[in-house]
Order: C-alpha cells, then structure tokens, then sequence
C-alpha cells in the first residue's frame, strides 16, 4: 500500500471476514486516506484493487476507508486485526459498505434499470409553417383554439372539416359534424361519410378534445364527473377515431400517412406549479403505442398553457410542419422536450414502503420472476 501516495501505509490492514451468505472467508481491506479533499473514491479504490491484485493474486471483496479512530491499536502500534474482523462481523462497517458499493455501482447495487422523465428546452428548427395537401380534420374544442387553427388553415387555403361534441351522430354539413364521444359507432358513421361516400382524403387530424376548461387535480372541483369528461373526450375518443380509421379507411387506400396531433392543456406537469388532470395525462400512453403499431399514423402530443394567443397558433403550425419531436410542452414562449434521466437513488428522497401487513394486493404482469419476488 506504500505505492498508493494518498494512502497511510501505518493505518492500513487486511484481514479475513465471513458473511452469512458464504461458508467460506472474504478478504477485506481497511486503510486510511492521507486527503478526502478532490478525491475521487473510486478512482482511489479502482487503484488499490489493481495494486493488490497485481501483487499478490487476489482480488479484495471489501476495500473499505475509515478514519484512524476506527482501526484499532495495542499500546506499541500494532493492529488488531481480529478486533477489526469482529467489527466488520457485528455491522460496524456496513454504512461504508454501502457507500463503496454506490460509488463503484457493483453487483450489490440496483442496476441502472430506472429513469424518469425529465424536460430540457428545445427551439423548433422549422419555423416557416408548410400546408400538407388533403384536409385537415379538426376536433373543436369549446374554448376557441380550434377556430383559430381553422382561420389560419383556411387563409392558407388548406381545407378542413370540423367536428364538435353532440349527443350522436349528425352531418350537419359537408364541412361539420358532430359525434357522441363515447360512442364507437359514431366515429365509424363519420370516417366512413367523409371518406367513403364523399371520397376525401384526410391528411392531418388536429384532436382537441382534451383542451378545455377544466383544471387539474390542485383544483378541488375535479372529481369523478370531470375525470370521465376527460377520458370520453381524451383516450376513448382517440381510440374509438383511430380504430375506425384503420377498419373502414385503411383497407380501401383512402388514406395514406395521416399527422395526428392531439393538444392538451393539464397533461404533462413539467413545473411545480403545473396542475395536472388525471383523464388528460392517460392519453399519453397510447399515443405513444399508436406510434409504433400503426405505420400511416404520425402521432404528437402537444400540451399547452390554458390561455393562448396568435403565437400559440403559430406555434402549432410549426409543429405540424416540422413533425420533429413527438412530444412537446410549451410554457409561454418557452418549448420544451422530455427526455430520459436515470434515477440516482443516493440523492432520490427516502420514501416509505406503503405496503400494510394484511392488505390485498393486485399484481400485473411480472411472472417471468420479478412479480413473484
């Protein structure tokens, strides 16, 4: 140990330890570092292990380093390594054992297996709106964010058909219906009147059914009848669209690589003071799994403020031109992506198991091993 500069060479010692989870013995190392300050541990640890590995064959199972107090002495200097064994048997180390095993994330630890979401800010490189060809099928929403996309689609002259929320079914004219968002049937009735009996082409759907009024769960008004508002007018009717879609259009080539971009307001909660609607935020997951089943289908997600502006509708066509990122959230003037983050469990706060002795617990999915255990 002489040959590692940061190490006291007087304060170091190796002894012989057995755990409960081996019949036989491991060798383990203590020493004492000359600095702490600018120093790495598992570089100093990664240094020690070659060393020893390289002198004598071994490689150690614990390199632990302590302070000078924990490495007992007889009165003329030499080591009790068998007072040091006892130690470590009795749990007097395991703090640092756990420490040495998150800093060179060894087998002991938790794979890295765990992210979260996280957002960072990202400009849109496309900021010249393009028009595709065929229409534009809008699902109005009741707060007017859907009449001024229609204006500025008109004025580009890019045609478009509207579809508002009623009790059932009605064509009230070539250009406007109107559905029952929970019933399947309707959005059959629909996709096959425009594309079958009239013969058009959809290009694009803007769905903005889950932009509305309603605010989130910091808000004591949400409860179970807003809840359902949201999932009817949200993932029941995006489901109930598309397979529609894919069942009477698809099979007969009238449609070819539809955009979808569904906007929401109270989906994604990117800061802490965003409120967020649970029968908004389900509509995530099968977004994204449309994405990867359906081939003619380009899903987006868009989550916006619940006040808008001409910006915001700029805003929007650049996404529908640009078709970059599959998921954005806007807050104000600032854009912003997710990304995946991996979960430092050192520096995640402790939070108690909410398992209770007696409860009743229901287990999706796992029975490769994981459910089980």
């Amino acid at each position: 140990m002489q040959e590692v500069p940061l190490v006291e060479s007087s304060f170091t010692a190796a002894f012989c330890v057995r755990t409960p989870d081996r019949n036989s013995d491991k060798l383990a190392i203590v020493f004492n570092v000359k600095e702490t300050q600018a120093l790495k541990l598992s570089q100093l640890i990664n240094e020690i292990r070659e060393l020893v590995v390289q002198k004598i064959g071994v490689n150690p199972d614990y390199l632990l380093p302590v302070s000078k107090e924990d490495i007992p002495k007889t009165s003329i200097g030499k080591i009790q390594r068998s007072q040091l064994k006892q130690r470590f048997e009795e749990g007097y180390f395991d703090v640092i054992v756990k420490q040495i095993d998150i800093a060179e994330e060894n087998s002991n630890t938790i794979p890295p297996w765990f992210f979260k979401k996280s957002w960072h800010r990202k400009e849109n490189i496309n900021l010249v709106p393009s028009i595709k060809k065929g229409y534009s099928l809008i699902f109005m929403d009741e707060v007017g964010l859907g009449e001024e996309i229609q204006k500025e689609l008109l004025r580009n002259k890019k045609r478009t058909i509207v579809v508002e929320a009623g009790e059932c079914f009605k064509k009230v004219s070539e250009t406007r219906y109107m559905v029952a968002p929970s019933n399947s049937e309707d959005y059959k009735a629909l996709i096959y009147n425009i594309t079958l009996e009239n013969n058009i082409v959809i290009s694009q759907i803007f769905h903005l059914w889950t932009y509305n009024n309603l605010e989130g769960k910091k808000n004591s008004s949400y409860g179970f009848k807003e809840l359902n508002l949201d999932l009817d007018r949200g993932i029941y009717s995006l489901l109930f669209l598309i397979q529609s879609l894919n069942q009477i259009s698809v099979p007969t080539l009238v449609i070819n690589d539809i955009d979808l971009f569904v906007v929401s307001n109270h989906s994604q909660a990117i800061k802490e003071e965003d409120e967020l609607a649970p029968g908004k935020a389900t509509i995530l997951g099968l977004i994204k799994a449309l994405s990867n089943e359906l081939t003619w289908l380009n899903c987006h997600h868009i989550d916006l403020p619940s006040t808008f502006n001409l910006s915001t509708i700029e805003k929007l066509l650049q996404e529908s031109s640009a078709k970059s990122d599959r998921e954005v959230c806007y807050r104000g003037e600032e854009r912003f992506i997710p990304h995946l983050k991996k979960i430092d469990f050192a520096e995640e706060e402790k939070i108690k198991v909410p398992f209770k002795a007696g409860g009743f617990y229901l287990i999706t999915g796992g029975l490769g091993g994981v459910g089980a255990e």
